[in-house]
């Protein structure tokens, strides 16, 4: 998940911004009801969450930014099950940020963001090791401006960190791996003349990943898709539902052959969600809810099952801005109805440890900058039977 500066950092970002064969009801579990958990914040000016992911009800990570003296500092907090707390980072850079996290365990994550060295900017990745947070190098394909957006891992030993580098004066994408000791650079391609970007990316296995974003050409932005199959990165034809503006800014994946993905189309004047899915052959845009006649942007997404998804994001009135909170039950996506607040504020990262249980992570963004995290809860059940083709290690998007 482009840095601006010290307080916008991740606001401008996002604004923008294994194979296996489930049979599953078609009536799921629904989240169906969402509170505000209370969080910590880091200084005096401004903190803010982008991304979370858990693995399971006493493990969640949440990352983004935090200002200090007027200086933007990676922010890590842990959910131990009863509480959230700071978790001291390091920084590499004048200024940092953290985009994304994923975790395979309480006892080892990886993140990701981007680092100001006050000429440029370059990619900044950091691993937790069960006890202490610390930088890892990661390589550069630009000298000017490049960072990650997003990192699935399935392993300790294998994670995709994928994002953009500027080439002149375009934006390409920019794909990394890593296999336990250091990151490497992997072709990928940037189909888009005036532009690509990746945004979020899901890996259920080594030889399979799905990375979504956006490709522009001729002023017009479309969304992307792009497929590794443990040897090279192609991309994989998607539809859009504009005609000028459409991105993916997310994807969850249950197998190879059922995925979601969230961005927004621009539909007139305003965006409105845009909601895609994959059938193992095709991507096929699919109906969703709006939250009135303004718009409406869809930034996270996370599903344990066919019948089960979590989506979050912003809906903006015309003259405030509010989270937005929508949930699949293996039919249809519906509103689900956001905690009280008189506060303007969005939802930029979701992870779901179960089919009824999940938490949210965003900011408060009219002042004071504060972190925001929302516990969603559902009901019902979601029988799924799973018939694995290949060792599966689970991963969680956040």
């Amino acid at each position: 998940m482009q840095f601006r500066n010290a307080t916008i950092a991740v606001v401008s970002l996002l604004t923008l911004l294994l194979g296996s064969l489930f049979v599953a009801s078609p009536a799921g579990a629904t989240i169906n009801s969402a509170d505000i958990v209370p969080s910590p914040n880091v200084g005096s000016v401004a903190s803010q969450f982008v991304a979370v992911d858990c693995v399971g009800e006493s493990w969640c990570v949440a990352v983004g930014t935090a200002t200090v003296s007027f200086a933007s500092r990676a922010l890590i907090e842990v959910w131990d099950g009863a509480a959230w707390s700071v978790m001291s980072s390091p920084n590499s850079g004048v200024t940092d940020g953290l985009s994304s996290v994923s975790c395979v365990s309480a006892s080892w994550c990886a993140a990701v963001g981007l680092s100001n060295t006050g000429s440029n900017h370059v990619t900044l990745a950091e691993v937790w090791d069960g006890t202490t947070w610390s930088i890892v190098s990661s390589p550069n394909v630009g000298n000017v401006n490049d960072r990650f957006n997003s990192i699935s891992c399935v392993s300790q030993s294998f994670c995709v960190a994928v994002g953009t580098t500027q080439v002149g004066s375009i934006d390409q994408t920019l794909i990394e791996v890593w296999n336990g000791s250091s990151w490497s650079i992997v072709s990928s391609p940037s189909p888009g003349p005036d532009g690509s970007t990746l945004w979020d990316v899901e890996c259920l296995s080594q030889s399979w990943c799905v990375a979504v974003g956006k490709t522009v050409s001729n002023s017009v932005t479309e969304t992307l898709v792009e497929n590794w199959n443990g040897s090279t990165w192609s991309v994989v034809s998607s539809p859009n539902a504009g005609t000028i503006f459409d991105y993916l800014g997310s994807v969850s994946c249950v197998s190879q052959t059922w995925c979601v993905a969230v961005g927004v189309s621009q539909q007139g004047s305003v965006g409105r969600n845009l909601v895609e899915t994959w059938n193992g052959s095709t991507w096929s845009v699919e109906s969703s809810p709006n939250v009135g006649a303004g718009a409406n942007n869809l930034y996270s997404v996370s599903c344990t099952s066919q019948s089960s998804c979590a989506a979050t994001g912003i809906v903006n009135n015309g003259s405030s801005d509010a989270m937005l909170i929508e949930s699949w039950n293996g039919s249809s996506w519906s509103i689900v109805s956001s905690p009280s607040t008189s506060r303007n504020n969005f939802l930029g990262g979701v992870s779901c440890m179960s089919d009824t249980k999940c938490f949210a992570a965003g900011t408060f963004t009219s002042s004071p900058v504060e972190t925001l995290t929302v516990m969603l809860n559902g009901s019902g059940s979601s029988p799924t039977t799973t018939v694995p083709s290949d060792p599966v290690v689970p991963t969680f998007t956040g």
